[in-house]
C-alpha cells in the first residue's frame, strides 16, 4: 500500500495543483492527516499497564521495542530508503523533462508512475 501512496501521492499532487493552485494540494493533505489522527484515536486500542513477574509495572510494546527485531527493523529501514528515492527522483527529474517535452504538469507527474 505504501508503494502505491508513493507512486500516485505526486501524480494525484500535480492534479490537485493544477486545479486550485499552490495551496490545494497543502489544504488536502492537512484534512486528510486531521481526519486520519481523528480516525486513527477512535480506532486504535488503549494500552493497558501489565505486571510483570517481579511486580513491576510494564507498558505493552513500544516503537522502540519493535524496532529492536531485526526483521522489523530491515523491512523499516528498506521502506524508508525507497520512499526518499522515489522522492529524490520525483523532484530531480522533473525538470529535465520540462524544456524537452513541453508537457503540463500533471502530464510528467505521469512518466513517474
Amino acid at each position: 500500500m505504501n508503494s502505491v501512496c508513493i507512486l500516485v501521492g505526486p501524480t494525484v499532487g500535480g492534479l490537485f495543483y493544477e486545479l486550485g493552485g499552490f495551496t490545494l494540494p497543502f489544504v488536502v493533505n492537512g484534512i486528510a492527516l486531521l481526519a486520519t489522527a481523528v480516525l486513527a484515536s477512535i480506532v486504535m486500542p488503549m494500552i493497558h499497564t501489565q505486571m510483570s513477574a517481579d511486580g513491576k509495572a510494564t507498558e505493552g510494546y513500544g516503537l522502540f521495542k519493535i524496532l529492536k527485531i531485526p526483521g522489523v527493523f530491515v523491512a523499516a529501514l528498506s521502506v524508508l530508503i525507497c520512499a526518499i528515492s522515489a522522492g529524490f527522483l520525483s523532484a530531480t527529474l522533473e525538470p529535465h523533462l520540462r524544456p524537452v517535452c513541453h508537457l503540463y504538469l500533471i502530464d510528467k507527474e505521469f512518466a513517474f508512475l
